[in-house]
Formats: C-alpha cells, structure tokens, sequence
C-alpha cells in the first residue's frame, strides 16, 4: 500500500494543510515539499508550513525532493 505523499499545490493555509492531515490521520507519511506550495495570503504560508512540520507532517525542499526521488531510482520530470 501507499506509505508517503509528496503534497503540493495551493493554498498552504488550506487545502495542503488539509490534505496533508488527513493523509496522517490515514497513517500515510505526508511530504510537503515547500517550494511548490503558496497561497494567496503570503503571511499565512510560513505559519501554515511550521503548523505542519510540528503536527503531523515533514516539510522539505525541492532540492531534498528531487535528490530523494533520484536515490529511489526515479528520474526528474
């Protein structure tokens, strides 16, 4: 079965923020991968991202992402 999701996409405040939860609370790893979030309410997005490393999820940089994705033997996009 699914054991980690990267997240990504818009609004970090809302529907990362959610869908990374629920992805714990279904005993999967959430992986929001910082650089490839955003919001429309920028004073919102370092909150949104520390409320996430701090409950329930791990945040990291594209960077981390791509050379993570490269060990496993999955080429870049």
């Amino acid at each position: 079965g699914v054991r980690t999701v990267l997240v990504v996409g818009v609004l970090t405040n809302q529907c990362v923020a959610a869908t990374s939860k629920d992805a714990y609370y279904r005993d999967i790893k959430p992986i929001v991968v910082e650089e490839a979030t955003g919001t429309t309410l920028p004073h919102l997005h370092a909150p949104a991202i520390e409320m996430i490393q701090v409950g329930w999820g791990a945040v990291h940089s594209l960077t981390e992402t791509l050379t993570n994705l490269e060990e496993l033997g999955i080429p870049n996009c």
